[in-house]
C-alpha cells in the first residue's frame, strides 16, 4: 500500500482531466488515506467543491429504507429495451454455459428490463448456445450493493425523476 507522501506525489502528477476521472468514476475502490489526499488535490486546483460532492455520493451507505426506497423508483422506470411503461422493471443474470471436451466456459451478463425482455434475452442466447446445457436465468438484486445505489439514489433525490432522462 502507498504511504501518504507516494500518494500526493502520485496525484500531483495527474492531468485534472485524469484526477477528475477518479473522482467521478473511482472513488468508492479509494482507501480511506487516498480519498483524502485526492480531496486535497482537488481543493488545490480548484475542482474541489463538486467533485467531493461526487465522491460522497459514490461513498455514502444507504440505509435499508432508502435502498428500498431506490429500488421502488427503479422499478417504475420505463423498460430500456422496449421502453414499456406499466411494468415493474426488474433485473435477472442470464447466464451460458457451454462445454466442450476439455473445457466448459461461463459467460454472465446482467439485463435490466421488463420480464417479458428479461425472457427474450435469455432464450435468444438458449438459441446461440452450442451445447446441450440449457441457459439459465436467475434472480439478481439490481443494484451492485449500497455504494452502487446510493449514486443513483441521490440523482434521484436531486432530479426528482428516478433518472428518467428529464435534468
Amino acid at each position: 500500500m502507498p504511504t501518504r507522501d507516494e500518494l500526493i506525489r502520485y496525484y500531483g502528477e495527474l492531468t485534472d482531466d485524469q484526477l477528475m476521472r477518479i473522482g467521478l468514476y473511482e472513488a468508492d475502490e479509494l482507501t480511506q488515506e487516498a480519498l483524502e489526499v485526492l480531496k486535497a488535490e482537488l481543493r488545490t486546483r480548484g475542482l474541489g467543491k463538486d467533485m467531493e460532492e461526487a465522491i460522497e455520493v459514490q461513498t455514502c451507505l444507504l440505509s435499508p429504507g432508502d435502498q428500498e426506497e431506490l429500488v421502488a423508483c427503479f422499478r417504475q422506470l420505463p423498460c430500456p429495451i422496449c421502453g414499456a411503461t406499466g411494468g415493474s422493471l426488474n433485473a435477472g443474470t442470464v447466464a451460458t454455459a457451454r462445454s466442450f471436451i476439455i473445457m466448459t466456459t461461463r459467460e454472465e451478463r446482467l439485463v435490466v428490463g421488463c420480464p417479458k425482455c428479461i425472457v427474450a434475452s435469455m432464450n435468444a442466447i438458449s438459441a446461440t448456445n452450442f451445447s446441450p446445457e440449457p441457459t439459465t436465468a436467475r434472480s439478481s438484486v439490481w443494484c451492485r450493493g449500497p455504494r452502487f445505489a446510493a449514486r443513483w439514489f441521490r440523482l434521484c433525490s436531486v432530479s426528482g425523476d428516478c433518472g428518467s432522462g428529464r435534468r
